[in-house]
C-alpha cells in the first residue's frame, strides 16, 4: 500500500459547497460536489524516457447526485467493493419545505445512484465493514456521541420514492469510548480506523490542550490521542467493546492561523 498526491478537480473549484469524496473499486476515487461526479483513475504507468502522462480526473456525464453532497453525514463502502452508501441530513430537494434524511448509494461500475428511503445510518463519518461482525462500524451520530455504532448491511436494491421503508438493524456500544464534550474534555473531533482481522479499531481523538487560551476559539495547542480496541456481540447480541490495548498520544501547535473552528476530526487510514 502506498500514499499518492493526485490532482485536484477542476470542478471543486470555486464551489463553496463541501464536496463527498468516495474510494470505490480499489483503484477509483469519485468526488461529488453540487450537480457534478468526477472519477480518478489509477495513475498511469510511468516511462523513464517519456515525459510523465495526463493524469487528470474526467466527469461521469450519466451521473447526476440526486441530493446535496454537502449534507452528507455519513457514509460506508458495501462488501461488493463498488458501492458506496450516504446518509444526506436535513436537505430540501427542488425546495421542499419538509426537510428529508434519506439514504442513498452509488454503483462505480453501474455509475448511478439508488435511493434506499427515508432513514439515516447512524454513523459520523465514516464506518466501516467488519467481516467478523458481518456489520458496518463506526462512530455513533449525535444520537449517542462518543459511543460505537453497528448495523447490518441493507440491500442494493432500490425503494420506491415516497414510499415508506425502513432501515437496518442497529447498536450501539454500552460503554462510552471517548468524552465529546468541548467544554470537560477540550474534544475536537474524532476518527475511527479499521485495522484489519479480529474486529481491531483504533480511535484518533483530537483535543484542546489543557491550559490553552480560551479567548482564542482556534486552540491553536492541540493533542492526538490514539487507542486500539476491539469489538464483539455479546451473549444478548449486545456490542460489546473488548481488549483495549495500547494508547498514544502527540502534543503540537497549529503551524498558521488559517485553520477551521474547533469541530475538526483527524485524517488517518490503516497501512
Amino acid at each position: 500500500m502506498a500514499v499518492v498526491a493526485c490532482p485536484f478537480p477542476e470542478t471543486t473549484r470555486g464551489l463553496l459547497s463541501k464536496p463527498f469524496y468516495a474510494s470505490v473499486a480499489g483503484d477509483r476515487l469519485f468526488v461529488m460536489a453540487y450537480r457534478h461526479v468526477e472519477e480518478l483513475g489509477p495513475q498511469p504507468p510511468h516511462d523513464d524516457d517519456r515525459p510523465p502522462p495526463a493524469w487528470s480526473w474526467s466527469g461521469v456525464d450519466d451521473a447526476v447526485p440526486p441530493f446535496c453532497p454537502q449534507y452528507v453525514t455519513c457514509q460506508a463502502r458495501h462488501p461488493d467493493g463498488r458501492t458506496v452508501f450516504a446518509s444526506v441530513a436535513g436537505w430540501r430537494p427542488g425546495g421542499a419545505q419538509i426537510r428529508q434524511q434519506s439514504t442513498y448509494s452509488f454503483d462505480a461500475d453501474r455509475r448511478g445512484f439508488r435511493y434506499h428511503g427515508e432513514w439515516l445510518l447512524p454513523f459520523r463519518g465514516e464506518a466501516h465493514y467488519d467481516g467478523e461482525l458481518d456489520a458496518w462500524v463506526g462512530l455513533a451520530d449525535e444520537a449517542a456521541p462518543g459511543h460505537v455504532a453497528s448495523c447490518d448491511v441493507p440491500s442494493r436494491r432500490a425503494e420506491p420514492a415516497g414510499e415508506a421503508s425502513e432501515g437496518p438493524d442497529c447498536k450501539v456500544s454500552e460503554e462510552r469510548l471517548f468524552d465529546f464534550d468541548f467544554e470537560s474534555a477540550g474534544h475536537l473531533g474524532a476518527t475511527l480506523v479499521y485495522m484489519g482481522g479480529g474486529s481491531r479499531y483504533c480511535l484518533v481523538e483530537c483535543c484542546a490542550q489543557s491550559g490553552d487560551d480560551d479567548d482564542d476559539p482556534r486552540c491553536r495547542r492541540r493533542v492526538v490521542r490514539m487507542t486500539t480496541f476491539a469489538l464483539k456481540y455479546g451473549k444478548k447480541g449486545e456490542l460489546r467493546i473488548v481488549g483495549r490495548g495500547g494508547s498514544a498520544s502527540m502534543a503540537y501547535t497549529v503551524a498558521h492561523d488559517m485553520i477551521n473552528p474547533p469541530t475538526q476530526s483527524p485524517t488517518a487510514f490503516w497501512m
